[in-house]
């Protein structure tokens, strides 16, 4: 059977049992970046459930809402740029697997529900797995470095499932398949059905309805989560973003008139710092002992094992500055200057050392 991939349907038309056709896959940039703004997409779940590694609800939310700059080309990193060029060979081979036929389709709306949006890689136009029948599913593509080839082992990691039913709540598809290619050359192929799912559909639409409504149109920005791993970091991040496109620069100032709040956070702040330094003094006491006990040696054996080592460890280091007197042409050529933000306290409000 042909994996040729023919012309996707007219904007407007019902692609998909409950979904119509808002987007074709060959629209400009420009417009896509439009229509998102209009509903939540399948690629927006796994940040809106607090999933995704790129980005919190708080990010989307925002986003959604016009207070982030628009995403530039350029801004996309390598992951999303090759798994972009990879998507088309990805599909056609699993096609050629299969022995059937995909279409580009592009952005799809619920019928009844229209900010439920998904994007869909592929249409399957005639699903391998039907028996006596012509059954019409999608195809999602990924590709992925290796190092995560563990979390596809038994099926797909949980970003990817809540976006794949997530898709299946907007198309109304009983199922779509995926195909994530690790690594380049190690292909993963699974079956998500809607009715292995009914339970996590429903409180992924209930969610995601609930986020567009009472958050993103009512303007009500959902609570930060501080706890979750590496939240600090994509926070700091959505401010910097925020203050950009509000054209605010780092010389604007704020006037909090001693709120208790903020004293209590800088105390807190402080201590913190204050328990990070003695922290790192005992670590290095420790390491400073540790090296003694070795008496010269680089490998210490505890009951037959290695318990630690005194490593050597070798790494090459550009010397900047004789490079750039040596030959400030080509220094200038290739040197970046990058910043950073860094929280400074008042030298009044700072927390001393114990004697």
């Amino acid at each position: 059977m042909s994996t040729t991939t023919p012309d996707a349907p007219a904007t407007g038309r019902r692609v998909t049992p409950t979904a119509r056709l808002v987007l074709r896959a060959d629209a400009d940039r420009d417009q896509w970046l439009a229509a998102r703004q209009r509903g939540i997409g399948s690629s927006d779940i796994p940040q809106m459930l607090g999933l995704s590694a790129y980005g919190t609800p708080r990010n989307l939310y925002h986003s959604k809402r016009g207070e982030l700059p628009p995403e530039r080309p350029e801004d996309v990193g390598d992951p999303a740029h090759f798994g972009t060029i990879h998507e088309e060979p990805n599909a056609r081979e699993w096609a050629r697997r299969n022995r059937t036929a995909l279409q580009r389709v592009g952005l799809v709306a619920h019928v009844d529900h229209p900010w439920m949006m998904c994007t869909l890689d592929r249409r399957v136009l005639e699903c391998p797995h039907a028996t006596g029948q012509r059954e019409m599913c999608a195809l999602e593509c990924k590709s992925r470095n290796a190092h995560v080839a563990p979390k596809w082992r038994t099926g797909v990691p949980d970003d990817v499932l809540a976006q794949v039913l997530w898709q299946i709540a907007v198309t109304g598809y009983s199922h779509i398949h995926t195909w994530c290619v690790l690594g380049g050359n190690d292909p993963r192929a699974y079956t998500i059905h809607r009715a292995d799912h009914e339970g996590t559909i429903a409180d992924i639409t209930a969610a995601a309805r609930a986020f567009w409504h009472e958050h993103v149109l009512a303007g009500v920005p959902p609570k930060r989560d501080y706890e979750q791993p590496g939240a600090e970091l994509r926070l700091i991040g959505l401010l910097d973003e925020m203050e950009s496109c509000r054209g605010e620069g780092p010389n604007s100032v704020v006037h909090l008139d001693r709120d208790p709040q903020v004293l209590n956070l800088i105390d807190e702040y402080e201590a913190a710092r204050l328990e990070a330094d003695a922290a790192e003094r005992r670590k290095e006491v420790a390491k400073l002992k540790l090296i003694e006990k070795l008496d010269g040696a680089e490998l210490a054996v505890i009951d037959g094992h290695m318990a630690y080592e005194w490593a050597t460890v070798t790494r090459t280091q550009l010397k900047t500055r004789a490079l750039r007197d040596a030959h400030p042409a080509l220094f200038a050529e290739f040197a970046e200057e990058k910043t950073h933000r860094t929280l400074r306290i008042a030298k009044s409000l700072r927390h001393e050392k114990d004697a």
